[in-house]
């Protein structure tokens, strides 16, 4: 049904000024048009005249409610005696005055007047798109259409731009209307004759095969590296496993990867912690930082290597992009380092934290007493000499120690109590000397006829650094 409207004063007088006071706020008004920036007039129940109010300056798009006719939600700002500022859309159009000479809306004012927002659809096609049901008015006359969901044409060329927007018409029906594709400012496109857009205008983005929600209403914009993404071929590096290559990759605003031009971006990788070596083409390499410029790449290939020492320690590496005309854009990556018994390296090796479930700790003294019922392996670090004493092994028990030399190194273990037999020879190995070597010993307890037997055999030798 068609309202008709006159307009009237240009600006509100005291009286209407003192009415509207009284009224609760906030309260559904319409729109009548957008006087300047941050400045509209409307039209609010119980009066024709045409109010002065403002919106958000600070809003990155121009407001969907920016058109005549538009029900739009409007309050003080702080309190009645503050500004009224439009909030947001409101949900009806307010009935007029009766008998009041109301502003009318020209032939060619269409208007969205009440819903038709469109966001991002997760239920269906990546390039779905969902929109509410509304009502709107063309050539004078008022229109519904229901709600529903679009699916959007397939994305165009990396490096290309196009904006596509939905349109109501007069029978009801919500059209799909895609625009053309640009390498730079893409143009929306119109409504065909009859229709009028709903909603924003959804900036489909060349290469990126799904429509999110800040595609809808998003202002073109040259593209710009934003942030970097750090990926490693490899992630989990076993010890027979001596490096992975680790790529560096620019990207925009829009979620793309950004071509550099000439020698491209300069691009580093770092070890913030832990330890090995990083390497570029460009630079070498070293156990702190490399550079490398991409050229016409959107990024650069470096490669970590691990020293695959007994205090390999698992590295975080950190990509950066580094430009003297832009900030420092940075984004980390951890690498897992693993010992020769599978187990993660970190610290400063084989330490407490990386021995696996059901392990234990045991403390220096002159005599150490390692009691397996309290973890199948046990860890200890050497700061001179000592005795062992083992206890509470169980018959097909298989127990593990990890010795490791500390203080200025070269201890020995003078007696190793409740083992009968080693392997290799029937006596006790020859520990490693060197500060930071490692020892690990298996112990198994073997049932026989006679009862039982410990035998135990030095299974690893970890060189010192």
């Amino acid at each position: 049904m068609s309202i008709a409207r006159t307009y009237g004063r240009k600006f509100i007088g005291k009286k209407v000024d003192q009415r509207i006071d009284t009224k609760a706020f906030p309260r559904d008004a319409e729109l009548f048009d957008i006087v300047s920036q941050g400045l509209a007039r409307v039209n609010v129940k119980g009066t024709s005249e045409k109010v002065l109010v403002h919106y958000p300056e600070n809003w990155e798009n121009s407001p969907n409610f920016a058109k005549k006719g538009q029900s739009v939600r409007i309050a003080h700002r702080h309190g009645l005696g503050g500004l009224l500022e439009i909030e947001g859309l409101g949900q009806t159009i307010p009935q007029h005055l009766s008998g009041s000479s109301n502003p009318v809306l020209n032939d060619g004012d269409d208007a969205i007047l009440t819903g038709g927002h469109i966001s991002e659809y997760t239920y269906g096609d990546p390039m779905e798109v969902a929109y509410e049901s509304s009502t709107y008015r063309i050539g004078g006359a008022d229109y519904s259409a229901d709600d529903g969901t679009m699916i959007l044409d397939s994305p165009p060329a990396e490096g290309n731009y196009r904006y596509d927007i939905l349109v109501a018409g007069e029978d009801g029906v919500i059209d799909y209307v895609k625009g053309n594709y640009s390498s730079s400012d893409p143009v929306i496109p119109n409504a065909p004759a009859d229709h009028i857009r709903i909603g924003d205008p959804i900036l489909v983005v060349g290469g990126l095969n799904e429509v999110s929600q800040w595609q809808i209403g998003a202002e073109w914009h040259t593209p710009a590296p934003t942030y970097v993404l750090v990926t490693a071929t490899d992630p989990t590096l076993s010890w027979s496993e001596a490096s992975t290559a680790v790529r560096v990759t620019v990207y925009n605003q829009y979620g793309r990867p950004i071509a550099g031009t000439d020698a491209g971006w300069y691009l580093t990788l770092e070890i913030t912690d832990g330890n090995g070596t990083v390497y570029s083409v460009e630079e070498g390499s070293s156990a702190t930082k490399v550079g490398q410029h991409s050229g016409t790449n959107s990024y650069s290939d470096f490669t970590y290597t691990r020293d695959q020492l007994s205090t390999d320690d698992s590295p975080r590496l950190v990509g950066s992009i580094e430009e003297t005309d832009q900030l420092k854009v940075s984004e980390e990556i951890d690498i897992l380092l693993l010992g020769p018994n599978g187990n993660p390296m970190g610290g400063d090796g084989f330490t407490p934290d990386s021995m696996p479930a059901g392990s234990q700790v045991a403390t220096w003294a002159t005599a150490v007493t390692i009691d397996f019922s309290l973890g199948a392996t046990c860890y200890l670090e050497l700061t001179d000499n000592c005795s062992l004493t083992f206890s509470n092994m169980v018959d097909g028990g298989v127990y593990r120690l990890m010795l490791r030399q500390k203080g200025s190194g070269s201890y020995t273990v003078s007696a190793w109590n409740g083992i009968d037999n080693w392997s290799g020879g029937g006596t006790p190995p020859t520990l490693s000397t060197a500060v930071d070597t490692g020892d690990a010993i298996t112990i198994v307890k073997f049932a026989t006829g006679a009862g039982s037997e410990v035998w135990a055999g030095l299974t690893s030798n970890f060189p010192a650094p």
